[in-house]
């Protein structure tokens, strides 16, 4: 996925101060700490996320379900509550436009996008407002991968039984 910057495995992460969303700044939470996680930089986000794509990872993308954005009706919907929805993008689905959206929305409130290879048994718990996070759960044996696209970072983190 890039240059690591830096691996921390769960014997580390269970020793931080903060929770370890927190310490990474990730946008979601998670109801397990992760095996390990990586860092990287000095990614191609772009080429990147047609490389996770080609590895069959999907892109979920969560935004606010007002205003509606047309260009994201024929996605499937992966979960959906009053407030957001959080959309599933396949190698099938993913367009030019879905770049410039993730590009241009990544700091907006309420969007949050990251990678999954297996969203089959995951569960997701969509926040009721933008000051919260979505939740993950049932994320065993998976990983979760989140692009920093103005910094050309990446985060993996890799989720064991």
């Amino acid at each position: 996925m890039g240059n690591t910057m830096c691996i921390y495995l769960k014997s580390m992460i269970e020793k931080m101060d903060d929770t370890y969303e927190n310490e990474f700044s990730i946008p979601i939470l998670t109801e397990i700490i992760p095996f390990q996680i990586s860092e990287c930089s000095e990614l191609d986000c772009r080429g990147q996320i047609k490389k996770l794509l080609s590895q069959d990872y999907k892109i979920l993308i969560q935004t606010p379900n007002l205003p509606k954005r047309k260009l994201l009706s024929h996605l499937h919907i992966q979960a959906r509550n009053n407030y957001f929805t959080l959309y599933n993008v396949s190698a099938s689905s993913y367009t030019d436009d879905i770049w410039e959206l993730l590009n241009d929305r990544q700091y907006a409130n309420g969007h949050t996008f990251f990678f999954m290879k297996d969203t089959e048994e995951i569960e997701f718990e969509l926040p009721q407002s933008s000051t919260k996070r979505l939740k993950v759960i049932k994320v065993k044996n998976n990983e979760i991968i989140i692009l920093r696209l103005e910094l050309g970072e990446g985060i993996r983190l890799t989720f064991r039984e």
